[in-house]
């Protein structure tokens, strides 16, 4: 698993990040030769396994939204050892998204500064991707599929919603990207309960909001104020970010939002207050800040269920998840944990106890 990291990432790296992103992608639709690698990729180890929303991971590190917007690439995604995927943001009509470059790399750093501006190909091409790959891939052949979806109105969330939901595991709803400039229903609370209240009528599988990057004091108030009503509406679970604002003259705009592992820290508070603020009522699932399995247990510890990953992607290659699990592993055996469960138990104790 080291080739990745010392021939094929510098190479990959002498194409722009787009490109990069994108063979890499087109390599990852074809599932036959990564089934066939499925074992190298594979850490099987009950202390790994958990429990999100009722679903079943193999591992608490999953992949997040972003890497495979359009579900082009699960073929090979879903043998690569992850505890769940997520593909998305998928988007009502095909959007071009921000202009070019939107993407840069802060290797010194392990780092990405993305504005990418939700491109997507549109609701109907995924769902036709969606539809083959639930035909070659049953439940149970697979890690839990989390589709995320987008959009401006609640009547097209609506929709997406209802589309993709019989070919998902569960659905998360992107509707705060800090890198689009249109407005629309979801401005506000009141158009977010809106819709939280005609999801929950027609919603049969377990239901995640991303929450809005913590930007500002106003913009977190506004995530904890959504995170309040999403549990106090029967919401499972929410999705927060550690992204924050950057800046980066490569950029076509200028600025984007910094991933990666300069965020973990702000990622560890994020956790620590939404932990604090909702109790036991929502799953976290952390995206951000997580590069090693130290930052995954970091994130566990601080109250998270499960921590989702993408910019280690990037740097660390196919083998992301099973390099991060077997350090995961180790660190819980020096700490003696013996399961993941018993690190969210610890992590539920330290709230009712800082409470």
């Amino acid at each position: 698993m080291r080739i990745y990291e010392s021939l094929i990432r510098p190479a990959l790296f002498l194409l722009p990040a787009e490109s990069a992103h994108n063979l890499g992608k087109r390599l990852l639709s074809v599932g036959f030769p990564w089934r066939l690698m499925a074992e190298r990729f594979r850490v099987a180890d009950p202390r790994l396994e958990t429990e999100v929303a009722g679903l079943r991971q193999s591992s608490p590190i999953g992949l997040t939204a972003g890497l495979d917007k359009d579900a082009d690439a699960l073929p090979g995604l879903s043998h690569l050892g992850f505890g769940s995927v997520t593909v998305g943001t998928i988007m009502p009509r095909p959007r071009k998204g921000n202009p070019t470059p939107r993407v840069v790399r802060l290797p010194d750093e392990t780092a990405l500064i993305d504005h990418m501006g939700l491109p997507s190909k549109g609701l109907d091409y995924a769902v036709r991707r969606l539809k083959k790959y639930r035909g070659f891939h049953p439940v149970g052949d697979r890690p839990p599929l989390i589709v995320s979806v987008g959009g401006f109105t609640v009547e097209e969330v609506l929709a997406s919603h209802m589309a993709v939901e019989p070919l998902a595991d569960a659905v998360e709803l992107d509707l705060t990207c800090p890198n689009v400039e249109e407005s629309g229903d979801f401005d506000t609370l009141e158009g977010i309960a809106r819709l939280t209240e005609k999801l929950m009528a027609q919603r049969h599988k377990p239901l995640f909001f991303r929450l809005p990057l913590r930007l500002s004091d106003e913009n977190w108030e506004k995530a904890l104020r959504m995170a309040e009503m999403a549990a106090g509406s029967g919401v499972d679970g929410v999705t927060p970010a550690g992204g924050i604002r950057a800046e980066d003259s490569r950029l076509a705009l200028r600025k984007g939002a910094l991933a990666g592992k300069p965020v973990l820290e702000n990622s560890l508070r994020i956790v620590r207050e939404l932990r604090s603020a909702v109790g036991e009522r929502l799953t976290i699932r952390i995206a951000g800040g997580a590069t090693d399995g130290e930052s995954v247990f970091r994130l566990l510890e601080a109250g998270a269920d499960a921590v989702n990953v993408l910019t280690a992607f990037v740097y660390r290659g196919p083998g992301t998840a099973a390099k991060m699990n077997r350090e995961l592993l180790h660190l819980m055996d020096r700490a003696g944990v013996k399961s993941v469960r018993e690190l969210s138990i610890r992590s539920s104790q330290s709230v009712a106890a800082a409470g």
